[in-house]
Parts: structure tokens; C-alpha cells; sequence
């Protein structure tokens, strides 16, 4: 699970095998919605509501920086390593 919070992502880098699901969960303290976007385009989730959660399907190795639209100093990672 990846925690997003106005003051960051957590954790900022996480690593998976292909074919895992990784959840994105809007941990904000407050209401302030959050929308999680790759840097490559490669998927890019919904506007998420506090305690709102959203999850992608990695099916393809590599690495997978993203970001928060409302919050772009709040980044991270997900690599994906071939099993």
C-alpha cells in the first residue's frame, strides 16, 4: 500500500514483482482530495476523496515514478522486477 499525504508519499519507493497490485490510499489529515499520476503516462488514478483508495495492476517490469497532481513535491516510485 502506498499512503499519500500532503507532505509526501509513503512509502516514496516501493518494489513489486509483474503482476502485482499496489493500492493507493488518500491519507491527507485533511479533506483536500488527491489524484495519483505516473510521470510516463503510464496510468494515472481518479480524484481521491480523504480515505478514498484507488489500485493498479503493474504488468510490465520497469520503473514507475509518480506524482500528485495537487501536491507535486509529493512523489514516489514503484519499481517492478520480473519474477
Amino acid at each position: 500500500m502506498v499512503k499519500i499525504a500532503s507532505r509526501g508519499v509513503e512509502p516514496a519507493r516501493l518494489v513489486i514483482s509483474v503482476g502485482q497490485t499496489v493500492h493507493f490510499q488518500n491519507a491527507n489529515a485533511g479533506m483536500e482530495t488527491c489524484t495519483i499520476v505516473a510521470e510516463n503516462g503510464e496510468f494515472a488514478g481518479p480524484s481521491l476523496g480523504h480515505g478514498e483508495g484507488w489500485h493498479h495492476t503493474f504488468a510490465d517490469a520497469g520503473s514507475f515514478p509518480f506524482f500528485i497532481e495537487e501536491f507535486s513535491s509529493a512523489r514516489g516510485e514503484i519499481v517492478v522486477l520480473e519474477r
